[in-house]
């Protein structure tokens, strides 16, 4: 009789647990806390309805690598960490952006984890640690902020991360890039030293790809910007507000970034292309400029990380500097390589790549005829902007 009624007990228990929470029949780690999906952000990021210090309450640390159970058929690890470019280019984390502790976000670095991989609002979320310090020394090495004193920096240039690009190919004193001149709240402080030496280089055209023409007409609007040289060429007519996301692999992007090129193509240069920090959204847009106009892996490289030198202090060829190259730059070169994984993009890791014998012009004029340009028109785009090869 005992033996019954424990195997009664028994059962009954397991049907209330399944009932309750049917997630966890394949969870093999012990939940450290649930949620649910509160909102998808403009990147396509979940937001949780748990905050950074509910998580950090039951033990989790920045480094720790996480296994993330979201809905009913979604499973996830990711590193919990504060920054996108910490985890790497279209690779999962769980991110206290910034440490603003407002929201975590279980998002894909320069992508859309929504799109990509999926996730509702209403979704239950599970977190549980898969390894403690799992992504520690990755994260220690990644880690970084930079400041908004000009003091802390060696020149308005370096500050303002503006420079004109001068790698192989490309045509001098055509291309700039910088952060951005215009967005005063997402670049406080360095906006000023930005609009300043666009106005000193004589720049032509700005292409703001983060923010959408009407947001820009709102921010030149604001008091911020009076007198300022953004204002200047706004009423030339000739600020294009692109008001673009991060994920280069999705036909969104493609549409916006046509619609950059072909007014590089028609424009008056040189022109600044910028979007806030001027690195993962304006970081992209040089990779494919510069691998067109004939750059070598290694030219793309260095002036991809300048970046990270001028604004996080890098050390040019340090472990943390090539372990940054190796999760974004490299990535971004890789993935545009490889149109036939995006649909799987989500699934896979891309931590032991190699972009070595690419026909790297031939991976530019790929990936632009891909989201829309024909074949004239790039030959038109490498004509302005490069240098003619006889």
């Amino acid at each position: 009789m005992r033996i019954k009624i424990h195997t009664y007990v028994v059962l009954v228990l397991s049907l209330l647990v399944f009932s309750c929470n049917e997630n966890r029949i394949d969870i093999p780690f012990e939940p450290i806390i649930e949620g649910t999906v509160i909102k998808i952000d403009e990147y396509g990021g979940l937001i949780t309805s748990f905050l950074p210090k509910q998580l950090e309450e039951k033990g989790v640390s920045y480094g720790d690598m996480l296994s993330i159970y979201i809905g009913k058929n979604i499973v996830v690890d990711a590193p919990y960490i504060d920054a996108y470019t910490q985890c790497g280019s279209l690779s999962s984390c769980l991110c206290n952006y910034n440490r603003q502790d407002t929201s975590l976000s279980i998002s894909i670095a320069n992508g859309s984890f929504h799109y990509h991989v999926g996730g509702e609002i209403g979704d239950k979320v599970i977190v549980c640690m898969k390894q403690k310090e799992g992504y520690l020394k990755e994260y220690e090495l990644l880690k970084g902020t930079y400041s908004y004193s000009r003091e802390e920096y060696a020149s308005d240039e370096i500050f303002a991360n503006f420079r004109k690009v001068e790698t192989s190919g490309i045509k001098p004193i055509t291309l700039y890039r910088s952060t951005s001149p215009i967005n005063f709240k997402s670049n406080r402080v360095r906006f000023s030293y930005t609009d300043k030496l666009a106005r000193e280089a004589g720049i032509k055209t700005f292409i703001d790809i983060a923010d959408s023409d009407e947001k820009v007409k709102e921010l030149l609007a604001a008091e911020e910007n009076q007198g300022s040289y953004s204002q200047v060429l706004f009423t030339q007519n000739s600020i294009i507000g692109l008001g673009s996301d991060l994920d280069y692999i999705t036909t969104t992007f493609m549409t916006k970034l046509v619609r950059a090129l072909r007014e590089i193509i028609e424009r008056d240069t040189p022109v600044l292309i910028h979007c806030n920090e001027g690195k993962d959204r304006t970081g992209f847009y040089f990779i494919l400029l510069e691998a067109l106009c004939g750059a070598s892996i290694d030219q793309i490289k260095a002036d991809y990380m300048l970046t990270f030198e001028n604004m996080y202090k890098q050390i040019k060829g340090s472990e943390q500097y090539e372990l940054t190259w190796n999760k974004n730059g490299k990535r971004m070169i890789y993935h545009i390589a490889h149109p036939e994984l995006w649909p799987k993009i989500g699934e896979m890791n891309f931590d032991n790549i190699s972009i070595e014998g690419l026909d790297l012009e031939k991976v530019a004029r790929n990936y632009m005829m891909l989201a829309g340009l024909s074949n004239n028109e790039i030959d038109l785009l490498k004509k302005k902007i490069g240098i003619l090869v006889l």
